[in-house]
């Protein structure tokens, strides 16, 4: 911490010098603006340079502005046409001077230009988000190489509804992966099954799943896919095997590229899988979604029966998921050194059925009607609360939480 403060009150001071001698040296030439436009035309320097002096000048946050100041080179270069334009050769050695104390900060705290710009973005809040964004794109691209796949979205949406039992609750799970494709031959895609877990991750036996749609294929079946949503032909299933309590299933190997991509949706319903009101051990219901495969976007729904809201609401938390198990682990238990930050927030999006459109997810009121064809539910009473992240970290864990009812409570 010690090191941060240091770098927080070194880069300011060296920021507002440097504003100040460049600022001061436009001035005695005349320079009539700072905006890129105007420094580029009276200077007749290289555009992109205009615009880092001016994001430098007007820049609010000063460690974004930290961000856009010139490298070395340009700036030893940019001095000297400013002593050709006439500029006071006191000045223009000053000027060299902060900016060489401003490159030895780089040294001191960063070691290098790129470490240390990053640096400044994760102090800057403005530039948080965009440095935090611009990584999940680049861990992206690097995962989709390295392992072999991606796929455009990936999609995970758990309804709770009350059940038949006052004393429990009923849920169903509807995902999906959609345009998911293999970027290298041989490349592995595997879907787990649900895994249900109690307060210390450790998975219930005795969960009774129901597929929202029938089939007399016992593969079909067991995955729970939605064949009407799913591309066709299906794509054929190599083997399905038992693995750290789940069952898990492998897809056969398919060509590379875009024109074999393919996407896949399944739905089950979990008829008394929660405990209706709160005790002191459980407090939430926890629904968690595994990024496992690089996916441009993930949206993460939670469709809460009305009678089971409470004043808190839906609470999310993003945590990577160094094991790479499939367990299920309450945000409780987990290490605060696996927490990653999660810069997305859930919104209310309202009931009903037109509550439902995504412009991400290809007719996804259809799929979630589906599943209310099946429990009897009604799309009015359910409300929709979503959470959407482009370019989530893989591998990592989504997590979702509802508060649970206290009984008597209103």
């Amino acid at each position: 911490m010690e090191k941060t403060r240091s770098a927080y009150s070194d880069v300011l001071e060296s920021v507002m010098s440097l504003r100040t001698l460049l600022d001061r040296a436009f001035t005695s030439i005349s320079v009539s603006g700072r905006s890129a436009p105007e420094i580029h035309r009276e200077l007749k320097i290289d555009r992109k340079l205009a615009w880092k002096l001016s994001k430098f000048l007007s820049e609010d946050d000063h460690f974004q502005a930290a961000v856009q100041f010139p490298g070395k080179a340009a700036l030893t270069n940019f001095v000297k046409l400013l002593r050709k334009s006439g500029v006071d050769v006191k000045l223009t050695a000053e000027l060299l001077r902060s900016s060489e104390k401003f490159n030895s900060l780089v040294l001191k705290h960063a070691e290098d230009r790129s470490s240390f710009d990053m640096m400044m973005l994760s102090l800057s809040e403005s530039g948080l988000l965009q440095a935090y964004r611009a990584q999940q794109k680049v861990q992206f691209s690097a995962n989709s190489y390295l392992l072999g796949i991606q796929s455009r979205a990936q999609f995970s949406t758990c309804f709770f509804h009350p059940s038949e039992n006052p004393d429990q609750v009923d849920s169903a799970i509807l995902r999906g992966v959609i345009d998911l494709r293999r970027n290298r031959p041989k490349a592995p895609f595997v879907i787990h099954s649900i895994y249900h877990g109690d307060v210390d991750g450790e998975k219930t036996e005795s969960v009774r799943t129901i597929p929202v749609e029938n089939s007399e294929n016992p593969v079909i079946q067991s995955c729970g896919f939605l064949r009407d949503f799913c591309s066709k032909p299906l794509p054929d299933v190599l083997d399905i095997e038992e693995h750290s309590k789940q069952w898990k299933v492998k897809l056969a190997d398919a060509p590379i590229g875009k024109t074999s991509q393919f996407s896949i949706v399944s739905a089950e319903v979990y008829p008394e899988l929660e405990k209706r009101w709160a005790t002191p051990d459980e407090k939430f219901w926890e629904f968690q979604t595994c990024i496992r495969t690089p996916a441009e976007v993930t949206v993460n729904d939670l469709l809460v029966h009305r009678s089971l809201l409470t004043e808190n609401g839906p609470l999310s938390d993003i945590c990577q998921d160094i094991t790479v198990t499939n367990v299920v682990m309450p945000i409780s238990k987990r290490a605060p050194e696996t927490l990653i930050p999660c810069h997305a927030h859930i919104r209310y999006s309202g009931t009903g059925i037109d509550s439902l459109t995504s412009a991400i997810v290809p007719d996804y009121a259809s799929m979630v009607k589906r599943v209310y064809d099946k429990t009897g539910w009604k799309a009015e009473d359910m409300h929709l609360f979503r959470l959407t992240i482009e370019y989530p970290v893989t591998p990592s864990s989504v997590y979702l939480r509802v508060s649970i009812p206290e009984k008597g409570k209103k």
